[in-house]
């Protein structure tokens, strides 16, 4: 037998006396005991060598653990409380045994009708009960593996299926109206003066300067701006234009201003040549030839320039 019940309170009540070392020789002789189904040899050499009981001490548990529980009887160890527990599970087995036998002798039809209805039908015992009844076989299933509610090759929604085709847009983006620069949340393109297309007789170097100097003070020229200050420097030749924002740059002012003679504005109709005598025609004649010298250099050509017989720069 490979199995039997073993009742822990019992075990304890009746070695509690007993050590380590005898414990573990004591269980390793019952359960030889239980797998023969019947007493030991009453041989100690044997028992000790099957038992690999070695050591001097091992041998001395071995002993008192024969004393203690085994009682030689007829050259055979005998143990009470194990014969018990055998006499029970067969006893059980003879009964499962013999009812097995009338079911199948009532299957046959070999036992009177009244014998099957009182002994064949009772009830089992615990042991065949168990040992033959599955509730749940294992070839038992109750979704089968091969049963799938939703098939795997079923799509509701087809991969190739595509509500909104792709070749398909309401709104072509070519008809997508940009949305407008004045529209909450939406930035406007950055302005750049210096980079727009010029007028003929604009004064571009001059101009660029200009742009320049407002970059430098942070304040940039606005698209509005830049074009009401173009169309007042196209009114004047490109010397007057240099003027213009020369005075401006000069006095740190952010827009552009006709220049102011003896209060008039100073426009093409007003000219002042290079050899006034008076303080004011000096000013504009010094003026002027910085505007020509810059010129110059920008084409990197400088012509002999003079103020009041002055030479101011030579190309050598």
């Amino acid at each position: 037998m490979h199995h039997y019940q073993f009742n822990i309170g019992d075990y304890k009540k009746d070695t509690a006396h007993l050590s380590l070392l005898e414990h573990g020789i004591y269980r390793v002789l019952i359960d030889s005991y239980y797998t023969n189904e019947g007493p030991l040899v009453a041989d100690d050499a044997k028992l000790m060598r099957t038992h690999c009981v070695r050591s001097p001490d091992e041998q001395q548990a071995y002993k008192n653990v024969i004393d203690d529980f085994f009682e030689v009887v007829d050259g055979s160890y005998k143990h009470e409380g194990c014969d018990k527990v055998l006499a029970k599970i067969y006893e059980k087995s003879d009964k499962a045994r013999e009812s097995a036998a009338q079911r199948w002798a009532c299957k046959n039809k070999d036992l009177p009708k009244a014998k099957c209805a009182n002994d064949a039908n009772g009830m089992r015992t615990h042991s065949e009960r168990y040992a033959t009844h599955n509730p749940l076989p294992i070839t038992h299933n109750p979704i089968p593996i091969t049963h799938n509610p939703i098939p795997i090759t079923h799509n509701p929604i087809p991969i190739t299926h595509n509500p909104i085709p792709i070749t398909d847009n309401p709104i072509p983006i070519t008809y997508i109206k940009p949305a407008s620069f004045d529209a909450p949340g939406v930035s406007k393109i950055k302005f750049d003066p210096g980079s727009i297309s010029f007028p003929e007789n604009l004064n571009v170097p001059s101009w660029l300067e200009w742009c320049a100097a407002r970059k430098k003070r942070k304040k940039a020229i606005t698209e509005d701006a830049a074009e009401k200050q173009i169309s007042m420097l196209v009114e004047y030749d490109q010397l007057v234009q240099a003027q213009i924002i020369d005075q401006s740059i000069a006095n740190d002012w952010t827009g552009l201003f006709p220049p102011k003679i003896g209060g008039q504005h100073h426009g093409n109709q007003h000219k002042r040549t290079s050899g006034s005598n008076s303080a004011v025609g000096r000013v504009w004649s010094a003026i002027a030839a910085r505007s020509r010298q810059r010129e110059a250099a920008v084409h990197g050509e400088w012509d002999e320039i003079h103020v009041d017989g002055v030479a101011l720069a030579t190309d050598d």
